[in-house]
């Protein structure tokens, strides 16, 4: 086999590791709660993959990461049992509208010690259980 040929082969199959990585969710899941456990990971954004992973996630802990934005994309997929939302202690500078339209169950969100710069009207609009 070539040179070139297994340099080819060894960065397909580097990509392909790197998207599997990616599509995977960092947070620890306990399955008795429903909850998925994301807290102090240094997330810089939603893990997005732990919907697909975990669908029947009633409580999704975001506390003390380094999250700068909220957005729409962030809670779309597979969120329809997500109840509550910990999001406390990040550095959140922007709230984009309608971030919690696609959580239709949403009962709580907890936003303590988290400093937001800017922050729309409509995140909450569509979601009138949302204390």
């Amino acid at each position: 086999m070539s040179v070139r040929r297994l340099q080819l082969m060894r960065a397909f199959l580097l990509a392909c590791l790197a998207g599997a990585a990616a599509a995977t969710c960092p947070c620890a899941w306990d399955p008795s709660a429903s909850s998925l456990a994301c807290g102090d990971l240094g997330l810089t954004e939603v893990p997005t993959a732990c919907f697909d992973a975990h669908p029947g996630a009633r409580t999704l802990n975001l506390t003390s990461n380094e999250i700068t934005q909220l957005r729409r994309k962030d809670f779309s997929g597979n969120v329809d049992n997500l109840e509550v939302l910990l999001i406390d202690n990040n550095p959140v500078s922007m709230f984009y509208p309608d971030a919690f339209a696609e959580l239709a169950n949403l009962q709580e969100v907890s936003i303590q010690t988290t400093v937001f710069a800017a922050i729309s009207s409509r995140p909450f609009q569509e979601q009138p259980k949302a204390e």
